[in-house]
Protein backbone atom coordinates (compact mmCIF):
# COMPACT_ATOMS: atom_id res chain seq x y z
CA UNK A 1 0.00 0.00 0.00
CA UNK A 2 1.55 3.36 -1.02
CA UNK A 3 2.31 5.88 1.68
CA UNK A 4 0.51 9.16 1.61
CA UNK A 5 2.74 12.13 2.28
CA UNK A 6 1.39 14.51 4.85
CA UNK A 7 2.31 18.14 4.60
CA UNK A 8 3.46 19.82 7.75
CA UNK A 9 1.42 22.93 8.46
CA UNK A 10 3.59 25.98 9.05
CA UNK A 11 2.02 29.42 9.53
CA UNK A 12 3.03 32.02 6.96
CA UNK A 13 4.47 35.39 7.97
CA UNK A 14 1.19 37.05 6.94
CA UNK A 15 -0.79 34.66 9.13
CA UNK A 16 1.51 35.48 12.06
CA UNK A 17 1.12 39.23 11.40
CA UNK A 18 -2.66 38.81 11.15
CA UNK A 19 -2.76 37.12 14.58
CA UNK A 20 -0.66 39.96 16.01
CA UNK A 21 -2.85 42.65 14.40
CA UNK A 22 -6.07 41.06 15.64
CA UNK A 23 -4.67 40.65 19.13
CA UNK A 24 -3.41 44.23 19.32
CA UNK A 25 -6.16 46.10 17.48
CA UNK A 26 -9.10 43.70 17.64
CA UNK A 27 -12.62 44.27 16.37
CA UNK A 28 -12.14 44.89 12.63
CA UNK A 29 -10.96 41.64 11.08
CA UNK A 30 -10.72 43.07 7.57
CA UNK A 31 -8.57 46.03 8.62
CA UNK A 32 -6.29 43.71 10.58
CA UNK A 33 -5.81 41.49 7.52
CA UNK A 34 -5.02 44.51 5.33
CA UNK A 35 -2.39 45.68 7.84
CA UNK A 36 -0.93 42.16 7.83
CA UNK A 37 -0.46 42.36 4.05
CA UNK A 38 -3.53 40.54 2.74
CA UNK A 39 -5.44 41.77 -0.30
CA UNK A 40 -8.76 43.62 -0.20
CA UNK A 41 -10.43 40.47 -1.54
CA UNK A 42 -9.22 38.47 1.46
CA UNK A 43 -10.10 41.30 3.86
CA UNK A 44 -13.70 41.10 2.66
CA UNK A 45 -13.82 37.40 3.59
CA UNK A 46 -11.62 37.22 6.71
CA UNK A 47 -13.02 33.82 7.67
CA UNK A 48 -10.92 32.29 4.87
CA UNK A 49 -7.75 33.36 6.68
CA UNK A 50 -8.99 32.98 10.26
CA UNK A 51 -10.37 29.53 9.51
CA UNK A 52 -7.15 28.27 7.95
CA UNK A 53 -4.98 25.67 9.67
CA UNK A 54 -1.94 27.94 9.51
CA UNK A 55 -3.73 30.83 11.22
CA UNK A 56 -5.09 28.56 13.92
CA UNK A 57 -1.61 27.19 14.53
CA UNK A 58 -0.17 30.73 14.65
CA UNK A 59 -2.84 31.75 17.18
CA UNK A 60 -2.53 28.64 19.37
CA UNK A 61 0.09 29.93 21.84
CA UNK A 62 -1.60 33.30 22.17
CA UNK A 63 -4.98 31.65 22.76
CA UNK A 64 -3.44 29.48 25.50
CA UNK A 65 -2.04 32.60 27.21
CA UNK A 66 -5.36 34.43 26.78
CA UNK A 67 -7.27 31.55 28.33
CA UNK A 68 -4.93 31.67 31.35
CA UNK A 69 -5.43 35.45 31.65
CA UNK A 70 -9.19 34.99 31.45
CA UNK A 71 -9.13 32.48 34.30
CA UNK A 72 -6.91 34.80 36.36
CA UNK A 73 -9.25 37.74 35.66
CA UNK A 74 -12.28 35.67 36.65
CA UNK A 75 -10.54 34.70 39.90
CA UNK A 76 -9.68 38.34 40.57
CA UNK A 77 -13.27 39.39 39.85
CA UNK A 78 -14.60 36.80 42.26
CA UNK A 79 -12.28 38.17 44.94
CA UNK A 80 -13.14 41.83 44.29
CA UNK A 81 -16.85 41.69 43.42
CA UNK A 82 -17.98 42.48 46.96
CA UNK A 83 -15.74 45.56 46.82
CA UNK A 84 -16.45 48.70 44.82
CA UNK A 85 -13.64 48.59 42.25
CA UNK A 86 -13.97 45.91 39.60
CA UNK A 87 -13.67 48.12 36.51
CA UNK A 88 -10.06 47.33 35.75
CA UNK A 89 -10.47 43.55 36.11
CA UNK A 90 -13.71 43.45 34.12
CA UNK A 91 -12.22 45.61 31.37
CA UNK A 92 -9.19 43.30 31.12
CA UNK A 93 -11.46 40.24 31.10
CA UNK A 94 -13.64 41.75 28.37
CA UNK A 95 -10.61 42.48 26.18
CA UNK A 96 -9.22 38.95 26.67
CA UNK A 97 -12.56 37.31 25.88
CA UNK A 98 -13.13 39.42 22.75
CA UNK A 99 -9.59 38.84 21.49
CA UNK A 100 -10.01 35.11 22.10
CA UNK A 101 -13.32 35.13 20.20
CA UNK A 102 -11.75 37.00 17.27
CA UNK A 103 -8.80 34.63 17.03
CA UNK A 104 -11.15 31.65 17.09
CA UNK A 105 -13.12 33.18 14.21
CA UNK A 106 -16.21 33.86 16.31
CA UNK A 107 -18.27 37.01 16.45
CA UNK A 108 -17.65 39.19 19.48
CA UNK A 109 -20.47 40.12 21.78
CA UNK A 110 -21.48 43.74 21.30
CA UNK A 111 -24.07 43.99 24.05
CA UNK A 112 -23.34 45.63 27.37
CA UNK A 113 -23.46 43.10 30.18
CA UNK A 114 -22.59 43.49 33.80
CA UNK A 115 -20.07 40.78 34.53
CA UNK A 116 -21.31 40.49 38.07
CA UNK A 117 -24.71 39.44 36.73
CA UNK A 118 -23.30 36.55 34.69
CA UNK A 119 -23.04 33.06 36.04
CA UNK A 120 -19.82 31.05 35.72
CA UNK A 121 -21.54 28.87 33.09
CA UNK A 122 -22.44 31.95 31.01
CA UNK A 123 -18.87 33.23 31.19
CA UNK A 124 -17.50 29.82 30.20
CA UNK A 125 -19.99 29.73 27.32
CA UNK A 126 -18.53 32.98 26.02
CA UNK A 127 -15.11 31.32 25.88
CA UNK A 128 -16.04 28.12 24.08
Amino acid sequence: MPRVKTRKIVPTERQKRAVKELAENGSNKGAALLKAGYSKAMAVKPEKVIGSKGFKLAAKDLLTRLDKQIVMSLDRLEETLPEATTGEASSHLDRCVKTSQLLKGKATERKETSLSSLSTEELEGMLS
